[in-house]
């Protein structure tokens, strides 16, 4: 077996489903660092369709309480069918 399999193997294996999130801060540094290798993902026929929002504190209070807005707000033919589950897991958000 390669090692590059290897490496993919064990990262998918050992992947897990965070439920919770600590609350201390995120260093800029790791943000940059993550947000730099998830750019290397790929896109469908390379459209690159990436846009994050990186939010602290208030901000994230803010950011959260305007997409549960414009989810309340957007018209039954544009919302998804499980509207109601994604506001409930957006809403929890710390």
């Amino acid at each position: 077996m390669s090692d590059d399999f290897a490496a993919l193997e064990r990262s998918l294996t050992t992947r897990y489903s965070c439920r919770a999130f600590k609350p201390d801060p995120v260093p800029d540094a790791v943000i940059e660092q993550i947000v730099r290798a998830a750019g290397h993902a790929a896109s469908w026929c390379n459209a690159q369709p990436w846009l994050a929002t990186i939010t602290r504190s208030d901000e994230t209070v803010r950011f959260r309480d305007a997409l549960l807005a414009h989810q309340a707000s957007a018209s039954p033919a544009s919302s998804p069918a499980n509207a109601r589950s994604i506001s409930a897991r957006v809403s929890s958000i710390p």
